[in-house]
């Protein structure tokens, strides 16, 4: 049992590393057809913009700063999930930036507009929202459980 936390907490570290990675820099996403190659949103920014601007939540020039800082912000929190040093404050983050996609996209369902870019398996794949919603919230869960775990285990070591 003292084996099986660790190994789940460092699953959980690799899992939300890599969805936040491959959001940022691109890779092979599962979509209906079997796997598919995405272009992360560092790759192509302008492209981006587009897919910020179709949830509109900001006006310009507000949607091309969050198309820029996003992906970055995404990078940086994989990269700090993968780290020891830096792993609770990528937890903290990846919770974060989880919770407020999870927001817009509830925003997006209740005013009736329809999204499609990349996020929901690929970059033609159909907006479904449904299912969009549910896997953003099982990651949260997911983001949830890292936290907590890494923030027991901070405590731990800082009282010893």
């Amino acid at each position: 049992m003292r084996l099986a936390k660790p190994a789940f907490l460092w699953g959980v570290r690799l899992f939300l590393a890599y969805l936040f990675l491959t959001a940022a820099i691109g890779g092979w996403v599962w979509a209906e057809d079997g796997f598919v190659r995405t272009e992360g949103k560092l790759l192509d920014p302008q492209q981006f913009v587009f897919h910020v601007r179709a949830f509109q939540l900001m006006e310009d020039p507000w949607n091309a700063w969050a198309a820029m800082g996003l992906p970055w912000l995404e990078c940086l929190t994989g990269i700090a999930l993968l780290l020891p040093w830096t792993a609770l404050g990528g937890a903290a983050s990846a919770t974060a930036m989880l919770t407020m996609f999870i927001a817009a996209l509830i925003s997006v369902r209740a005013r009736g507009l329809e999204v499609n870019c990349g996020c929901f398996g690929g970059p033609t794949a159909a907006s479904d929202l449904t299912v969009a919603i549910a896997s953003r919230v099982l990651w949260l869960g997911l983001a949830i459980a890292c936290f907590l775990l890494l923030w027991q285990a901070e405590k731990k070591t800082t009282s010893n």
